[in-house]
């Protein structure tokens, strides 16, 4: 079976639901507008800065465990991705506690699923070679 097209959707569900519908739902989270433009530069520049690296390890990972490794770390990418995206529910959960609806919270979880995408858009890029 070929998990070429799997990897694919994953790919775009993590650009869309990470990116196109989250605005509104840091604005509803209470942050302005420069609060989120700072948030999603934040974001840019991680991934950026921890791509190359995210690529070696996985590439580290293949050499290891042929035909597994690039999967291992894909895995856990989309897992750490998924979990920081759904902290952002806690300001729903934990109404009492400002912690959870402030903006550095919200920033750090952004800054956090960015992290995961910078693992695994490397793997996901090469792949596909």
């Amino acid at each position: 079976m070929n998990s070429f097209p799997i990897l694919l959707n994953a790919i775009y569900l993590i650009l869309h639901v990470g990116g196109r519908f989250m605005a509104p739902q840091l604005q509803n989270a209470g942050l302005s507008d420069s609060e989120i433009g700072v948030c999603f530069a934040l974001q840019s520049v991680i991934l950026s800065a921890l791509s190359a690296k995210a690529g070696a390890v996985a590439d580290e990972r293949e050499r290891r465990y042929p035909y597994h490794g690039r999967t291992q770390v894909l895995c856990w990418g989309l897992l750490i991705g998924s979990a920081f995206f759904l902290l952002h529910g806690l300001q729903h959960i934990f109404r009492n506690i400002g912690f959870f609806s402030s903006s550095p919270f919200h920033i750090l979880l952004r800054c956090l699923y960015a992290f995961s995408t910078s693992i695994v858009f490397p793997v996901l890029v090469s792949h596909g070679k």
